[in-house]
This record gives structure tokens, sequence and C-alpha cells, in this order.
């Protein structure tokens, strides 16, 4: 009868350790998804824009403080931060659940930061045009990237 309880016991510890690694990889998959989205709208309205022929900012703000080629230049480091974070959300949602704790939570941390640097780079882009609201989305951006350094991301990866 001891024997039967001490395996029942297992069997139950078993489970629930299963049940909590299997609510991790759903989290992790729905962060990965999510940014991974969100990179794949960005890469694809940037690559668009880049193609396109942009007014210079020079003639529609007088107050822009970049040219036309360094507006397309921002475009273009955007695109690429946007392409990066979407291959890394891809092999990060395959391979970050057989890693250690420690080790998704940084994994995370480096896509957000890449996909904050993307943004940043856009509000560059609008400030170039509209001064004052592409420095409100750098703000906005850089509060982000402040909150993600001192945060350990609990809500993302949960114990």
């Amino acid at each position: 009868m001891v024997a039967q309880q001490h395996l029942y016991e297992s069997l139950v510890a078993a489970l629930d350790i299963h049940h909590k690694k299997l609510q991790q990889n759903r989290a992790s998959d729905e962060f990965y998804k999510n940014i991974g989205t969100m990179s794949a709208i960005g890469s694809s309205i940037t690559f668009g824009l880049i193609l396109s022929n942009i007014a210079d900012p020079k003639v529609i703000s007088q107050h822009g403080r970049f040219d036309l080629s360094t507006i397309r230049i921002l475009l273009a480091v955007s695109w690429l931060l946007f392409i990066v974070v979407l291959n890394l959300s891809f092999s990060f949602a395959q391979s970050m659940p057989r890693c250690s704790r420690a080790w998704q939570i940084r994994a995370s941390k480096i896509v957000y930061f890449l996909a904050i640097a993307a943004m940043m780079c856009l509000a560059l882009v609008v400030s170039g045009y509209v001064e004052v609201i592409g420095y409100i989305g750098i703000a906005c951006a850089s509060l982000v990237a402040l909150l993600v350094l001192t945060s350990q991301l609990e809500h993302v990866i949960p114990h």
C-alpha cells in the first residue's frame, strides 16, 4: 500500500512538472509569434518604403534634420533589424524551450531590444518629416527599452 502511494505521488509530481513545462512553452510560443508577426509587418512596410519614391524631408519640413539619403539609410537599417527579429523569433521559438530559464530571458530581451531598435529607426525617419512626433516615438521606445532592461520578463516566461 505504501509503495502504491509513493508511486502515485511520483506520477502526480511528474505530471505537474510536465504541465508546467507545457504552459511555459505555450507562453514562449505566443511571445515569439507576436513579435514575429510585428516584425513581418514592419519589414514589409519598410521594404516598400525603401523601394518607393518618397519625398525629400527638406522639402516637406523646414525643421527636418535629415536629408533623403539619411532617411533611406534609416529605413534600410529598420528593415534589417525587423528581418533579424523575424528570423530570431522563428529559431528561438524552436530552440528556447530546451534552454534554461536564464537563457530564455536573455534571448527574449535580445529580441525585444532589436525590435525596439527597429522602431527607434522608424521614429527617426518620422522625425525627419515631423520632428516632434518622431522624438515622442523615440522617447516611448526608450521607455519600453528601459522597462525591458529592468524586468525579468515574468509575464512572457512563467515559472
